[in-house]
């Protein structure tokens, strides 16, 4: 099942998501002004994800205090639901790799193999002008 979730991402990523009935709602990854933020679809039987960040030459840092929840609650065990997380801890202009971390509800820890290059937007100046 792991395999076939990193799998999905992957091809979400590369638009290929055509291959599954059901598209999710919003990619999953979004860059916002001034911040990062990462969406996804995860199983609904986790504990939650551990998000980590790097530069191309760094270390992964944990980037999350606590493990990052689904946006929503799903009542049972099938399919996928939606979790997502802004990292505002970024140099705008900067390139960051994430990598996801899914954290079973026994405590075990399974790092997703692919990272995610994003690179932070600047922020929008207000006007001056008047």
């Amino acid at each position: 099942m792991r395999l076939c979730l990193c799998l999905l991402i992957a091809l979400q990523t590369l638009g290929c998501a055509s291959l599954w009935s059901k598209k999710p709602s919003e990619p999953p990854v979004v860059q916002e002004p001034g911040e990062i933020t990462l969406r996804w679809n995860g199983q609904p039987d986790l504990a939650g994800f551990n998000i980590y960040r790097r530069t191309e030459n760094g270390t992964d840092v944990k980037v999350n205090t606590s493990p990052v929840r689904p946006l929503v609650q799903h009542p049972g065990n099938r399919g996928l639901i939606p979790y997502q997380f802004v990292d505002r801890g970024v140099v705008t202009g900067e390139e960051y790799y994430y990598t996801f971390e899914q954290i079973e509800k026994n405590g075990a820890t399974y790092r997703w193999e692919t990272p995610r290059l994003m690179t932070a937007s600047p922020l929008a100046r207000p006007s001056t002008s008047g």
